[in-house]
């Protein structure tokens, strides 16, 4: 067995990986062990719903379409959109205020809370995202 790979739930560690782990260290000097946190990957389309939204908002309000990507994501930073940080955890700010977290960098979670971002914006400025 040359690769293990399992996912740690609330419910607890499977039963069975201190066996399956034993069994690899029998068959090899050491091994290399990763913890990281499962992301819920936003969806393709999310991603499309997103763009859409962001160039008709931008076409209409005539700001170019990283100007209203910026706006949107500033927006949702009050709607519990996270915000960047720095090597040692602190958020990061610039001129405008907190730095919104990159959109590619966005689970599925918080992408739904940029597209609603995108309709609160829609409806403060009498915009259309039809």
């Amino acid at each position: 067995m040359n690769h293990l790979e399992f996912v740690v739930e609330p419910s607890g560690i499977p039963e069975d990986i201190g066996r399956l782990i034993g069994r690899m260290m029998k068959e090899h000097k050491a091994l290399r062990v990763t913890v990281e946190p499962v992301r819920d990957v936003r969806s393709v389309g999310q991603n499309r719903l997103f763009s859409r939204y962001v160039r008709r908002l931008s076409h209409q309000s005539g700001m170019d379409f990283e100007e209203m990507k910026d706006l949107i994501k500033r927006h949702a930073v009050d709607m519990g959109y996270p915000v960047e940080r720095d090597d040692e955890g602190n958020l990061m700010e610039d001129e405008a205020g907190l730095v919104p977290l990159a959109s590619h960098k966005a689970d599925v979670r918080q992408f739904a809370i940029l597209i609603e971002s995108c309709e609160d914006i829609a409806y403060e400025y009498g915009l259309s995202l039809d």
